[in-house]
């Protein structure tokens, strides 16, 4: 199957000037779609001896290359891949991958200088592979997501040691985070973190008291959908110091009027979206239009 996709590189190079594969960002978008089917389809099928044959010739074959995606699964592939020279790789996504503990400890060796953005969604990465992240050198990295793993509360802890100090965007979605909030540090490393995503977390009262800390007061955009927070909960959260908040989401949760009556007392004032759950979207109109946001 490598065979079959090295004897295409010379019909993928006719489209990919200076033998990039970012090159494509340059051609039509129903080119681009075309040659994602075919490689996709053909990597699928490769083995992991294969996959580590591909990466070890990713740099001497694409010098230039900025993003990739690649499902890797086996520890050949992994150990080659996070020793290749990438040196200008800035996007990367490993999600799908069935990434572990031990594949992340492999990959957090990886230097890669001018990540900005990675994605290692849906695997199988547990706390101890979180732990692997702190030793990291990303100082560019913007954006991480890491939702549908295997988390547990004292996660999100461990992640604050992380030094990335340009991440905007963090995701966490669909893991269980729903203890040891209450001992997180009084700082993040994150200055610029703009977007916290933590729906489906398991999150309670503990969490949205950890998140009204002034630690997290430059958050533009707050996802807690579908978590077990109550009123007393949103009691907590009208007391954070978030002057740069624009969106808050909060459906899915276990609000009642009172959480509503709550809400109005926030003072937001770039606020400009806010999600409830429906059957209390009409009952609370009547009660934001008192609230304190332009």
């Amino acid at each position: 199957m490598l065979s079959e996709l090295l004897d295409h590189v010379p019909q993928l190079c006719e489209y990919l000037p200076s033998s990039s594969l970012s090159a494509l960002s340059g051609t039509s978008s129903a080119l681009r779609q075309k040659v994602h089917d075919y490689v996709t389809k053909v990597s699928g099928s490769m083995t992991d001896q294969d996959i580590a044959v591909l990466v070890r010739g990713l740099p001497d074959t694409y010098p230039q290359l900025t993003s990739l995606q690649l499902t890797i699964r086996g520890p050949a592939a992994i150990s080659k891949f996070a020793h290749a020279r990438l040196a200008l790789l800035e996007n990367l996504d490993l999600s799908k991958s069935k990434l572990t503990g031990p594949a992340v400890r492999i990959l957090s060796q990886g230097r890669w200088p001018k990540l900005k953005t990675l994605n290692l969604a849906i695997n199988r990465i547990a706390n101890d592979g979180v732990s692997h992240l702190r030793t990291t050198e990303w100082p560019l990295l913007l954006s991480i997501n890491l939702s549908n793993n295997r988390f547990e509360g004292s996660a999100i802890r461990i992640l604050l040691c992380c030094k990335w100090p340009a991440l905007q965007t963090l995701c966490l979605s669909n893991n269980k985070l729903d203890y040891d909030w209450g001992e997180l540090p009084v700082s993040t490393r994150w200055p610029q973190l703009r977007e916290l995503v933590v729906s489906r977390c398991h999150l309670s009262h503990q969490a949205a008291r950890a998140l009204s800390k002034p630690m997290w007061s430059h958050l533009e955009t707050l996802d807690l959908c579908v978590n077990n927070l109550h009123d007393s909960a949103v009691r907590e959260l009208v007391q954070a110091p978030w002057p740069l908040l624009k969106a808050l989401s909060l459906s899915g949760n276990h609000l009642q009027r009172q959480g509503i009556s709550f809400l109005v007392t926030g003072e937001w004032p770039l606020m400009e979206q806010m999600y409830l759950k429906k059957d209390l979207a009409a009952p609370a109109l009547g009660q934001l239009s008192k609230a304190k946001w332009p």
